[in-house]
């Protein structure tokens, strides 16, 4: 029976993803300068959710979802977290430089507007921020995980503070998001995690046998910046919040 849900679910995903590539094709002068317009930040959210639908992922929504342009500061776990909250609200996201050479993925996420930066090279961070307030700007929401790297879900490490200097620059609002998955049968899903350099096909194969995967998502009150703030308080406070909505230990 699991395999012949993964075998189901892998032709439907492979589908989706050759649906991506005609739509980016085809909509592809509705980004300008990495910039998509209201149009295309439709169709990227109609994708999203119908991925997510695919993947077999049930989303509780807890909170208030942003209306206004804001910086979203989310706890790491899987790249399901990218589907997940492009499901919810229209994103563009900060990835690793590494990701652009993924197979189809990363021509997509190019495509779909996503702000890479090169880690460990000198001023990635500067140019990050650049892109970041360049975005928020033009009035369009950017996803960071400041963790720099993805947990199990059982705690949320340090923030890194450097991409908190938007909020900082009071160029927008922090909106704090909380993520956990759990299985069918309620309990937490290890499956769902993407750590410890596991190959991406070994944990998609895994996702895929699972019966369903539920996302609680919970959008915590924004937080204000400006220019009497420090990056590096801010960030604490974010992931403290986080820590807190998620129940989880706090870990310093």
């Amino acid at each position: 029976m699991r395999t012949l849900r993964r075998l189901y679910r892998l032709i439907r995903l492979t589908v989706q993803l050759l649906v991506g590539i005609v739509l980016a094709l085809r909509y592809a002068h509705l980004v300008e300068d990495g910039i998509p317009t209201e149009k295309y930040r439709q169709i990227k959210q109609r994708w999203y959710r119908k991925t997510c639908h695919i993947l077999g992922l049930e989303t509780q929504l807890k909170g208030d979802i942003p209306t206004a342009a804001s910086l979203i500061v989310s706890n790491h776990i899987s790249w399901l977290d990218i589907p997940l909250l492009g499901s919810l609200l229209p994103i563009n996201f900060l990835s690793k430089g590494g990701v652009r050479r993924w197979p189809v993925v990363g021509w997509l996420a190019w495509k779909s507007g996503t702000l890479f930066i090169k880690r460990g090279t000198d001023g990635a961070a500067n140019q990050a921020n650049l892109e970041i307030t360049r975005h928020l700007k033009a009035g369009q929401n950017v996803l960071v995980f400041p963790e720099g790297t993805t947990t199990d879900g059982t705690l949320v490490r340090r923030f890194h503070p450097r991409l908190f200097a938007a909020a900082v620059d009071d160029v927008a609002a922090i909106q704090p998001v909380g993520i956990h998955y759990t299985n069918s049968d309620g309990e937490h899903c290890h499956a769902a995690a993407f750590i410890d350099d596991e190959p991406f096909t070994s944990n998609l194969w895994k996702i895929l046998g699972e019966p369903s995967i539920h996302a609680s998502v919970h959008f915590l009150p924004l937080i204000q910046g400006g220019p009497h703030t420090h990056r590096r308080a801010i960030a604490e406070e974010t992931r403290l919040k986080i820590v807190k909505a998620l129940n989880l230990p706090v870990e310093h």
